[in-house]
């Protein structure tokens, strides 16, 4: 919305890094000439722009209400087999040669290249979702340095911002079972500061959410192209064990007087 020019028309494209090393990946195939697979992975990127640009639109006033991705995929996906189709023919030689066999064989245009990305984009999510169960389950159990080191080969925020919290909340409870309450309290505002800078900067989800889209995340403006907000149940869960450790250090502080509500946890 910052980047509107006078005739309301976006002038900003964000490109993901992981999908710019998938197609770069793809060039450093040694059974091709380097160059021949440069120019197939800069036709694909074209071709992925040319997708995305047809979700956005040119402007907020071009989907209205009415408009799903349902609808729109089609659409899409019609004008970009359309792009692949007309550039394909303008390839000569050897090059030429190989690419409409590859399509011959592969059931589309530049399928070589496409399915390369698409694969390299799944395995990539898959190792993710393992590197982050592992990294919010080695801070759960007290491994701090390994629960860091999984967090640190995803390049996501929300993962690192997790799993620190997690790291705090067992470090809590550590501190709570060697008697330093006091060090454990001061834990608990370091949490909170977490929570507030997720929020704020969306690697955790808004509470609000949850009852403005009913925890569902919204792709698009039809609500049928919306899909349940998982990072909701993380929230929760972080605020269900930063209580109980509100709990648990009262209940250990109180009869000895170290931890007082009113004042050590306001």
């Amino acid at each position: 919305p910052h980047l509107l020019d006078g005739q309301a028309r976006y002038r900003r494209f964000v490109m993901r890094q992981l999908l710019l090393d998938g197609l770069w990946q793809r060039t450093q195939e040694p059974q091709h000439d380097a160059g021949e697979l440069l120019f197939e992975s800069a036709a694909v990127l074209a071709g992925t722009i040319l997708m995305a640009s047809g979700v956005s639109g040119s402007g907020p006033q071009v989907h209205d209400s009415t408009t799903s991705l349902s609808t729109l995929v089609p659409k899409i996906a019609k004008y970009r087999e359309k792009f692949y189709a007309e550039l394909l023919p303008k390839m000569q030689g050897k090059h030429g040669e190989r690419l409409k066999k590859e399509s011959q064989l592969l059931k589309q245009p530049f399928g070589g290249v496409r399915q390369a990305l698409n694969q390299h984009l799944a395995r990539h999510r898959a190792i993710q979702l393992q590197q982050r169960h592992l990294a919010v389950l080695f801070a759960r159990i007290g491994y701090i340095d390994a629960a860091r080191r999984q967090a640190a080969r995803i390049p996501v925020t929300s993962v690192r911002m997790l799993t620190e919290t997690q790291i705090l909340l067992t470090t809590g409870h550590l501190l709570i079972d060697q008697g330093q309450l006091a060090d454990a309290a001061k834990t608990l505002t370091v949490i909170e500061d977490y929570l507030q800078r997720g929020i704020a900067c969306g690697a955790l989800a808004d509470p609000w959410n949850i009852l403005g889209f009913q925890g569902q995340y919204p792709r698009f403006q039809a609500i049928e192209d919306s899909v349940r907000d998982t990072r909701i149940d993380e929230l929760i869960g972080i605020v269900d064990e930063l209580f109980d450790l509100y709990g648990r250090l009262l209940s250990e502080g109180a009869p000895a007087d170290s931890i007082a509500p009113g004042k050590d946890l306001a």
